[in-house]
C-alpha cells in the first residue's frame, strides 16, 4: 500500500466509483463545499484494509501537497509504490499528484467516446490547462491549450488561447459559432 505516513504535509485522496474517500472532516467539508464531490469520511485503517483485502477497489488516488517545493520529492518517493500496484503518474497542478491504473486518463476516455458515437478526431476541440491533460489534447483534432497552462502542454496544443480566468474557452467558441454572424 502507498504508505502515506512517509509523505508530510499532504491529503490523501481516494476515488471509489463516483465518489471521494477522505480522513479529515476538513477537508471532507471542502471537498463538498469548494469541489462539489460526492465525497464521505472513513476510518483510515479500516479502509486502507479494506483495500488490502479487495473489498473496495480504488480507481484513483491523489494527493494534495502543501509544501509545493517538496512535491517532487514526494512524487519519487511514490514512485516505488506506483510500479508496484501498476498506477500511472499525473500532475493536474503543482499541488496535486494523481496516481491511477494504466490507460485512464481524459485522452483515453475521450477516443473511447469518439468510437463510441463514431465521431473522427479532427472533429472535437478540447482545451487544457493542466499536466492531467496531455493525452486529451493529444486526442483531439483541434487541441487548445490555456494561457495559464504549462508550457508542456502549451508546446502539443494547436493554439493557446487566453487563461481560465481571462474566459479562454468561451473566447475559442465565440470565434468558432458566431464567426458567421460576426461578418454579417
Amino acid at each position: 500500500m502507498i504508505c502515506e505516513d512517509a509523505l508530510p504535509e499532504h491529503v490523501a485522496i481516494y476515488s471509489t466509483g463516483d465518489s471521494t474517500v477522505l480522513f479529515d472532516e476538513k477537508w471532507l467539508n471542502f471537498a463538498i463545499e469548494k469541489c462539489d464531490e460526492d465525497a464521505r469520511i472513513e476510518d483510515k485503517e479500516v479502509f486502507l484494509q479494506k483495500i488490502e483485502s479487495g473489498e473496495v477497489e480504488v480507481n484513483k488516488i491523489g494527493f494534495m501537497i502543501f509544501e509545493p517545493s517538496i512535491a517532487e520529492e514526494i512524487q519519487f518517493l511514490l514512485s516505488k509504490a506506483a510500479k508496484k500496484y501498476n498506477m500511472e503518474c499525473t500532475r493536474s497542478n503543482i499541488n496535486f499528484i494523481e496516481y491511477m491504473p494504466p490507460n485512464t486518463n481524459k485522452g483515453t476516455g475521450l477516443a473511447q467516446l469518439n468510437e463510441y458515437l463514431n465521431i473522427k478526431k479532427e472533429e472535437i476541440i478540447a482545451f487544457g490547462d493542466g499536466g492531467n491533460d496531455i493525452e486529451l489534447l493529444q486526442n483531439a483534432g483541434w487541441s487548445v491549450a490555456m494561457e495559464n497552462a504549462n508550457e508542456k502542454l502549451k508546446s502539443i496544443a494547436k493554439f493557446v488561447t487566453k487563461s481560465n480566468s481571462e474566459d479562454g474557452v468561451v473566447d475559442v467558441l465565440e470565434k468558432i459559432f458566431l464567426r458567421d454572424e460576426q461578418m454579417n
